[in-house]
């Protein structure tokens, strides 16, 4: 889902969370976004000046904003001030958001094999299905995939042609997997992104009514998570591969051909560019950018954008050579420090 529809004016949504209108307030909004995926009619939120880009190029008719930033809006769009718009915007997804859980009215009989599929989904004939699988209403299997056992395809969710889905996967409701895809053993595709926000000092969950679309020729390794988009789609394109344990958060996007090796972390609405390497145990904090042909040491850290094509390594993640450097003066340092506090010591040098 890349919005959210609803019916209400600016002012009846200001007052869900205490914000002020700027303008009018009669102004009516028909949905729920993002800056990059906003139609008109719709109200996205802006919260870190390092979108401006994407604020100035929306279709949106209205944000949330905060006073300091709001100096950064166009005048075309309409403005709803708020010290923090987007815990503003999770409180209005968490009140209009539709709270129907999908598998409640899959209420579909076994076969001989154990296995539940419903009669509203479109399973080719050419597909193998194992026992014990779970294919909800409306969903879609291509010919030539095969299904293994105890797999979950939730309603609305889509599966390509080839593919190879091992024992034990499960792909969430309105979840896209193209064409030639392997999910080897445990992988979850479409869980709920962590997300959260405070409300009298209690965490408050996030709906996430976005989806997976995981593109063509990708390989997800056993037991890795990739969790569902709050509004709009988690992003894997054509060609990644992805090894066991590694865990990926909402919104992110990962680009053609990339390699993700094992524990790696990748935190919510986080890119990473196409043939980008991360080694194993690599994190990735959010909203940031590894662009293009960077290569990430294991077990380094990025706590901010590296576009540069190269190689990188340390916490936080620098230029390798930078980082095998500074291991070497790290090395020494302990019998640096001893020789100048003896140097110090005998007057050979002052402090």
């Amino acid at each position: 889902m890349d919005r959210l529809p609803i019916d209400l004016t600016l002012q009846e949504i200001a007052d869900i969370f205490s914000g002020q209108v700027m303008g009018s307030t009669d102004t009516r909004i028909e949905g729920l976004s993002t800056l990059e995926l906003a139609q008109p009619g719709d109200l996205a939120f802006f919260s870190m000046s390092r979108y401006s880009s994407q604020l100035h190029s929306t279709q949106a008719s209205a944000v949330i904003v905060s006073q300091k930033l709001i100096h950064l809006c166009p005048e075309r769009i309409r403005k709803i001030v708020y010290p923090n718009p987007l815990e503003a915007f999770m409180k209005l997804i968490r009140r209009l958001a539709p709270s129907d859980n999908p598998y409640a009215h899959s209420e579909i009989m076994a076969d001989e094999k154990g296995r539940s599929i419903s009669k509203m989904a479109d399973v080719s004939e050419a597909a193998q299905i194992a026992s014990y699988v779970f294919v909800g209403a409306h969903a879609k299997v291509g010919a030539g995939t095969f299904v293994g056992p105890n797999v979950v395809i939730g309603p609305y969710a889509e599966v390509g042609r080839d593919c190879y889905i091992h024992p034990g996967c499960v792909i969430g409701p309105h979840c896209i997997i193209g064409n030639g895809v392997i999910l080897q053993p445990g992988v979850v595709v479409g869980s709920d992104g962590f997300g959260y926000y405070q409300e009298g000092g209690v965490h408050v969950k996030i709906p996430h009514l976005g989806a997976v679309v995981i593109e063509d020729d990708v390989e997800i390794g056993a037991n890795t998570a990739i969790d569902r988009a709050v509004l709009g789609n988690t992003l894997i394109q054509k060609g990644v591969k992805i090894d066991n344990l590694v865990q990926i958060a909402h919104n992110v996007k990962i680009g053609n051909g990339a390699l993700i090796v094992a524990q790696t972390g990748i935190a919510g609405s986080s890119q990473v560019g196409n043939y980008a390497v991360l080694g194993g145990q690599v994190g990735v904090v959010g909203h940031i950018r590894v662009g293009d042909g960077v290569r990430m040491a294991a077990g380094s850290a990025l706590s901010k954008s590296i576009e540069k094509k190269g190689d990188y390594a340390g916490r936080p993640a620098m230029p390798i050579d930078v980082w095998r450097k500074s291991i070497v003066a790290v090395r020494y340092l302990t019998d640096n420090i001893k020789e100048i506090m003896k140097d110090i010591k005998h007057g050979k040098r002052t402090k």
